[in-house]
C-alpha cells in the first residue's frame, strides 16, 4: 500500500503537478507518517524492532524497507526529497526534530576537520569502494570476506594492520576476516548499518543505504557509524566469550552512555572505577563465576566494548602504563578522557536515540 500512496505522489512530482503532488502526499503523510518522515532522514538505521516474517502496518520497519526500496526514486528525482521535507516539517516526530536542531548547532568547522581526518571514516570508505570496484564473494560458511580481498583492502587503510604474525622463526599466516579486528569491525558496522549486503557464497553488495553513506559529508558519516554502533548492533562482536551469554544486560548501553557524557570533557577517569561502576550497575556478569579472573574478564570487555571502541572514533584519549608481569612487563589501561570531539559526538548518540 505505501509503495503506491507514495509512489503515486513521486508520479505526479515527476510530472511538475506538484498542487497535486502535494495534496496527495499530504494524504499519503496522514494514512502512513513514518514513511515519510523516514524519506526526510538525513540518516536511516535498522530498526530494532524489525521482525524477518512481518512487517508492522504503519511500523518503523515499513517505513524502513520503503525508503530501501524505493528511496532511490525519490532520491534521483531532483526536489523531492526537499518537497517530503517540507510536508513533513511540522510533523515530524519529536527526535527527528531535536537532531535535526542539535546537528544545525554542532556541525561546525573544527568537527568536520576531525571528522574528515578520522582513519575509521576513511577506512570505511575504502571499504564500500573496493566493493563498488571488485567482485568480493563472500566464504561459504560465514559470508566472510575471502583472504585475497581481505589483503587487498588492508593494505589500502590509512594505519595498515599486521596481517601475519612471526614467532622466532615460525610464521602464523592469516586465516579469516575475523582475524583482523580493523576491518572486521567495519564489516559488523556496514552490515548493520545496511550499507552492505553480504551472505555466505554470495556477492557481497554496497546498498542504496552504502551508497547514501558515501555522498553524506564526513561529519555525518562519523556520526552515522557510531550510532550504529550504539543503537543498532551486539557489542559481544567484538569480545565473543562465551561466558558473556548472548546479548548484554538491556539497560548496559544506556548507561553506558549516560554515565560517559555525564564525565568532564578531557577529565582523566581512572578506567578500573570507571568499569567497576558500570558493571554493578548495569548488572553485568561472566557465566563461570567460580573463575577467579570474573572482574578481570568484565574489566577487560568494557576495555574492548567501550574504551578501544570510542577511541577508534576519536572519542576518548586512553593513558596506558606498564605492570610487571614475571620477568617482563605488560601494558595495562590505566586512565582515560572523553575528547571535545568525542563529547560531540555521544550528545549526537544520546539525541539519535531518542
Amino acid at each position: 500500500m505505501e509503495q503506491v500512496v507514495y509512489g503515486h505522489a513521486l508520479a505526479l512530482f515527476q510530472l511538475g503537478r506538484e498542487m497535486e503532488a502535494q495534496q496527495t502526499l499530504r494524504e499519503a503523510i496522514e494514512f502512513l507518517p513514518l514513511v515519510a518522515e523516514g524519506l526526510a532522514r538525513s540518516y536511516h538505521l535498522l530498526p530494532r524492532d524489525l521482525h524477518p516474517d512481518r512487517v508492522t502496518h504503519g511500523g518503523r520497519d515499513q517505513a524502513y524497507y520503503y525508503w530501501q526500496d524505493q528511496g532511490q526514486y525519490w532520491k534521483n528525482t531532483p526536489g523531492a526529497i526537499e518537497f517530503v521535507r517540507g510536508q513533513v516539517s511540522g510533523s515530524a516526530d519529536p527526535t527527528q526534530r531535536r537532531f535535526s536542531a542539535w546537528l544545525g548547532q554542532h556541525r561546525d568547522t573544527e568537527a568536520a576537520r576531525q571528522a574528515k581526518a578520522l582513519p575509521l571514516r576513511r577506512d570505511m570508505v575504502t571499504l564500500l569502494e573496493y566493493v563498488i570496484e571488485n567482485k568480493v564473494v563472500g566464504t561459504q560458511s560465514t559470508g566472510n570476506m575471502p583472504l585475497k580481498a581481505v589483503r587487498e583492502v588492508a593494505a589500502r587503510f590509512v594505519d595498515p594492520p599486521e596481517l601475519d604474525t612471526s614467532i622466532g622463526e615460525r610464521v602464523f599466516r592469516l586465516r579469516s576476516e575475523a582475524e583482523v579486528r580493523p576491518l572486521y569491525f567495519l564489516h559488523v558496522l556496514a552490515e548493520v548499518g545496511d550499507l552492505l549486503a553480504i551472505a555466505p557464497a554470495r556477492r557481497w553488495r554496497v546498498t542504496h543505504g552504502g551508497e547514501e553513506f558515501l555522498d553524506l559529508d564526513p561529519f555525518m558519516q562519523v556520526l552515522f557509524l557510531l550510532v550504529t554502533w550504539w543503537h543498532g548492533a551486539n557489542w559481544l562482536t567484538v569480545y565473543p566469550f562465551a561466558a558473556m551469554g548472548d546479548a548484554l544486560p538491556s539497560a548496559f548501553e544506556r548507561v553506558t552512555l549516560t554515565r560517559l557524557l555525564s564525565l568532564q570533557v578531557e577529565e582523566r577517569v581512572p578506567f578500573r572505577e570507571f568499569a567497576d561502576g558500570l558493571i554493578a550497575e548495569t548488572g553485568l556478569t561472566w557465566g563461570r563465576q567460580d573463575s577467579s579472573l570474573v572482574t578481570l574478564m568484565l574489566q577487560a570487555s568494557i576495555e574492548r566494548m567501550v574504551i578501544e571502541i570510542l577511541a577508534s572514533f576519536d572519542a576518548v584519549a586512553s593513558e596506558y602504563r606498564n605492570k610487571p608481569l614475571g620477568r617482563g612487563t605488560i601494558s595495562e589501561l590505566d586512565t582515560f578522557a572523553v575528547t571535545p570531539f568525542g563529547k560531540t559526538l555521544l550528545e549526537g548518540v544520546a539525541v539519535a536515540g531518542g
